[in-house]
């Protein structure tokens, strides 16, 4: 007779189900889905697992900080996170998109709110991350993000900046 092994969740790994379950990022559905599947599966990596021995993500993590809210259009038009003056800088704010600048011809630049089915279907386009837990947990929670892809034979003459 065999019994199916369920391995006990630390609080942690609860409090990251729960943050999941409530989250309301828009966007890749179901890539988020299918990295936080991975993440209920192995759970938070831990020392017996060979590659994590001396680094203890399960012990470690104490608890899940909750997610970031989107930034105020007020906070952000103040831009005091940043001394760039630049306009042709992306800006960031806690992983939202916050300030996006005009970009060469022949550059398309997709946000992850504005088109996330294009944006899914680029995720880890020819890179297998499935084993790589933290990089599950960054796909499960990220809550914005840009494609930036360059079309055949454009010449970008001055750096794009994030």
């Amino acid at each position: 007779m065999s019994t199916a092994i369920t391995p006990l969740k630390t609080a942690t790994e609860t409090e990251l189900a729960n943050l999941f379950a409530k989250a309301r990022l828009s966007g890749a559905e179901t890539a988020r889905q299918q990295a936080f599947a991975r993440i209920e599966k192995a759970g938070l990596p831990h020392r017996r697992i060979e590659a994590w021995h001396y680094t203890d993500l399960r012990a470690m993590m104490r608890t899940a900080a909750p997610l970031a809210p989107a930034p105020s259009a007020d906070w952000a038009a103040k831009r005091p996170w940043s001394l760039v003056k630049d306009d042709d800088v992306f800006s960031f704010v806690d992983g939202w998109l916050v300030k996006s600048p005009k970009v060469p011809k022949g550059v398309t630049v997709t946000s992850l709110t504005d088109d996330a089915g294009k944006v899914a279907d680029s995720l880890n386009r020819g890179v297998d991350l499935s084993g790589d837990i933290v990089a599950s947990l960054n796909t499960a929670f990220m809550a914005g993000g840009l494609l930036v892809e360059v079309a055949a034979g454009t010449v970008v003459a001055d750096p794009i900046s994030f």
